[in-house]
């Protein structure tokens, strides 16, 4: 993306929220509870439509004709592939390059890596909170405390599973050195 273009990518959305602030904003005497949902409303609107955007452009880059395979063979590009991610701001449909190996035939998308997708096609960000918050809870008892929270985050009771296992798994693999003495 060019500098031109980013620009003009921040004063669209800038232009959108603007005009959602003006058609929302409350008028008169407003209880305190109407301010914090309108704030909060418009940071969620905010914060889905700058994910939408920057998480398309992003995966939507083609890094060439060629691509390094996970078995170490070359992988041409083939076609741009959808996919539903999940992320902090709730699922979002993108499209990434997707790449056939000539040594193995199997397909991969390098954007997936670049974005650090895991397990059910979740985010970063997605997989920590829910890795905590199934750290509190029994996994399915996870999606009912996402929905008292007003958290956007949409998955299965096995994937669910599947991303705090995997997120504890790593965490596992971590080597935490102890705390020094106070000073």
């Amino acid at each position: 993306m060019t500098p031109e273009q980013r620009e003009r990518r921040i004063r669209e959305i800038a232009q959108q929220v603007a005009e959602r602030l003006a058609e929302q904003w409350p008028e008169g005497d407003t209880h305190v509870n109407d301010l914090e949902d309108f704030a909060e409303r418009m940071g969620r609107e905010v914060q889905r439509e700058i994910s939408e955007r920057v998480l398309q452009d992003e995966a939507e880059r083609k890094e060439g004709n060629q691509s390094v395979c996970p078995c170490g063979g070359r992988a041409f590009y083939q076609r741009h592939q959808g996919l539903t991610i999940v992320t902090a701001a709730g699922k979002l449909r993108v499209r990434r390059a997707y790449y056939e190996c000539e040594n193995c035939g199997k397909g991969h998308c390098p954007a997936d890596t670049r974005l650090g997708l895991g397990p059910a096609n979740t985010t970063p960000t997605a997989q920590a909170r829910l890795s905590v918050l199934s750290a509190l809870e029994p996994y399915v008892q996870v999606g009912d405390l996402v929905h008292q929270l007003g958290l956007p985050l949409e998955l299965d009771l096995k994937s669910t599973e599947r991303v705090t296992q995997a997120v504890g798994a790593n965490l596992a693999e971590v080597t935490l050195r102890p705390y020094g003495a106070a000073e």
